[in-house]
């Protein structure tokens, strides 16, 4: 019976394939290419941030900070409302979520999150649903129950209506709107599992 090839075997017969060679470096190409892209989109953001104090090669660089970074707030809310692609409004965006981004990070948040059109739970209005909850404070509960209430985001709404009981001060008043958002399909569960935690 004929030993069966090692990954690196089949690797080398592959490589010595002059259709793979091309494709392979094709590949890499593309993807020199869009990191290119991503940085060069990206430029005028990061020359701001080096301003304030704050160096980064991608705004995806505060994402995984260790340390907080107050300077750069007005930096990112300002950016945040400009024609980026996903990519990196994604990086702003969850760049933005703590809880001390402050009144006019969630104001604008909000003015995103209405803008967009795609409810799932893997698009750029879930994380920007997630953004929101987090930095909300409870001067902002209605404007939270608002977009809870609103079914065109979907799924979207997930963590809004997870940081409800956080931001509601008036129990009963809570109990209604889960009560309400449970005849919901999309966030009916959420609902339901924050109902439940509230009443223990």
């Amino acid at each position: 019976m004929t030993k069966p090839k090692t990954a690196t075997e089949l690797l080398t017969e592959l490589r010595r394939n002059s259709d793979f060679v091309a494709r392979e470096e094709f590949q890499k190409q593309q993807e020199r290419q869009a990191d290119d892209a991503f940085r060069e989109e990206q430029r005028e953001l990061l020359a701001e941030l080096s301003e304030v104090g704050i160096h980064a090669a991608s705004v995806w660089d505060l994402v995984n900070a260790g340390d907080e970074y107050p300077d750069a707030i007005p930096v990112l809310v300002r950016h945040l409302s400009l024609p980026y692609g996903t990519r990196v409004k994604e990086g702003i965006v969850r760049a933005l979520t703590v809880d001390y981004a402050g009144h006019e990070a969630i104001r604008r948040l909000i003015a995103e999150f209405q803008k967009q059109n795609d409810g799932s739970e893997v698009s750029l209005n879930w994380v920007l649903g997630n953004a929101i909850a987090t930095v909300a404070k409870p001067g902002d509960a209605d404007a939270l129950v608002r977009l809870a209430a609103d079914p065109s985001h979907g799924k979207a709404r997930d963590m809004i209506v997870s940081a409800l009981p956080r931001l509601v001060r008036d129990k009963a008043f809570l109990d209604a709107v889960l009560l309400r958002l449970m005849s919901d399909d999309d966030v009916r569960e959420v609902a339901h599992r924050v109902l439940l935690k509230q009443r223990r």
